[in-house]
């Protein structure tokens, strides 16, 4: 009886163990993702801005050959915001992010994302457009490319991402869209204490309320 008592015990300890090892090689797995996420995805965006720096510097022109000292403040302050957004964006999504790394199981409702819904979006846009600025290039060739570029963005948000968003949150995502804009950022941070408890009923999860 004693020794049952002792095997039993034993095995106790050992499944408790193993288990403690599968939290934490699981709690790491999804913290390794969420960094990696969020450090492609940077990467990806930040590529793509030092690509459009290189196509919109002027060819004759140095890198820092700018348009004017006006041109190259105001384009600089706005690159720089695009930069800091970005940073603050990436940084809130992530947090968001599944062990598997396929995007937010609940909706974020934390940080940038009070203000617009697409934070990395108008980022990108704020740096792109200031460097735009900076070099001058206002051509009608020039504001053929953006606009193409930012009709593409648009019909990608409308059409794949907040149908998929909405799929996957569910009706909370519609209540969210009716507080906060798509693409001009509202001064002051929307009021989402309702939100987050609506978004842990439909995902089960916390809805990342600052």
């Amino acid at each position: 009886m004693r020794l049952q008592h002792e095997i039993a015990t034993r095995t106790a300890l050992r499944k408790a163990a193993v288990s403690s090892i599968d939290f934490a090689y699981s709690g790491e797995a999804i913290m390794t993702n969420r960094h990696t996420y969020t450090l492609v995805i940077s990467a990806l965006w930040f590529s793509f801005l030092v690509l459009w720096i290189y196509l919109s510097k002027p060819a004759d022109n140095g890198l820092l050959q700018f348009a004017s000292p006006l041109a190259a403040s105001v384009g600089g302050l706005l690159g720089l915001l695009g930069i800091a957004l970005f940073t603050w964006s990436a940084y809130h999504l992530s947090i968001a992010v599944t062990g598997d790394a396929t995007g937010p199981a609940a909706l974020v409702l934390r940080g940038p994302h009070r203000h617009v819904r697409h934070p990395l979006y108008v980022a990108v846009a704020f740096a792109c457009i200031g460097v735009w600025i900076a070099y001058g290039r206002w051509q009608p060739a020039d504001c053929g490319i953006l606009l193409v570029v930012l009709t593409a963005a648009h019909l990608t948000v409308t059409h794949y991402e907040e149908p998929g968003t909405r799929s996957r949150i569910g009706p909370v995502y519609d209540l969210y869209c009716g507080r906060v804009p798509r693409w001009l950022p509202r001064i002051f941070p929307a009021e989402m204490a309702d939100l987050a408890s609506s978004n842990f009923t439909a995902t089960g999860r916390d809805g990342d309320l600052s």
